[in-house]
């Protein structure tokens, strides 16, 4: 199989952060025992992972509600989300040289699907979801009982603490971008595999650094 490129979503491919506070202002703030400023949550979000602040905020009882009102109105917002700038044209290439790029997402599957088509991006070989609760290794292990990526000639692009966690528990490597949610110095102490500032940066170690890295 050839090699394939895992990618996050919300922080990695498509800047979601704004959009994303707006549906929790406008619809969730003070609302079903979650705090209406969350300045304190964010700092927090900033060095922490998510799921681990997520978790302290929610209680047990108003999870169901929280994610019944987050998918009502996320798809009013969410498919208008942008890509960050020129991280198209690194999947297009990608593509073009043979990679095999996917998706594996906390965000519901219709809204990434209709934000790339939104985008003119609607090229990924396959698009997998999972709990913004939990860590991704159960959904990586998955994928690849699934056959849609070989462990061993894969690697997963992602801007958070739990993305590096998850990675090191299924045992592949992991790449950490500085332009999503989680501060850098936070995804440097994770100590992720590879480490990248920009788009620039993530496009060079792809497809000019990894000389054993073949598309097939």
């Amino acid at each position: 199989m050839n090699f394939t490129v895992i990618f996050d979503f919300d922080g990695t491919l498509a800047d979601t952060f704004e959009i994303g506070m707006g549906i929790y202002n406008n619809h969730l703030a003070g609302k079903y025992g979650l705090p209406k400023d969350i300045t304190e949550p964010l700092t927090k979000i900033e060095h922490r992972s998510t799921s681990e602040v997520i978790k302290q905020y929610l209680r047990w009882w108003n999870i169901p509600v929280i994610g019944f009102v987050w998918e009502k109105y996320s798809f009013d917002y969410i498919p208008d989300a942008k890509l960050f700038p020129g991280i198209a044209e690194l999947v297009l290439e990608l593509k073009n040289r043979g990679f095999r790029v996917g998706i594996l997402s906390s965000n519901i599957h219709r809204n990434v699907v209709k934000c790339l088509e939104n985008n003119n991006l609607n090229v990924f070989d396959f698009i997998k979801t999972n709990s913004p609760l939990g860590f991704k290794t159960r959904a990586l292990n998955k994928i690849f009982r699934q056959g849609l990526a070989n462990k061993d000639r894969v690697i997963y692009i992602g801007d958070e603490i739990k993305d590096i966690r998850s990675c090191r528990g299924a045992k592949i490597p992991v790449i950490s971008v500085s332009w999503g949610l989680n501060h850098k110095d936070s995804l440097i102490d994770e100590k992720p595999d590879f480490f990248v500032n920009n788009v620039d940066e993530l496009s060079k170690l792809l497809l000019d650094d990894f000389p054993l890295i073949q598309a097939s």
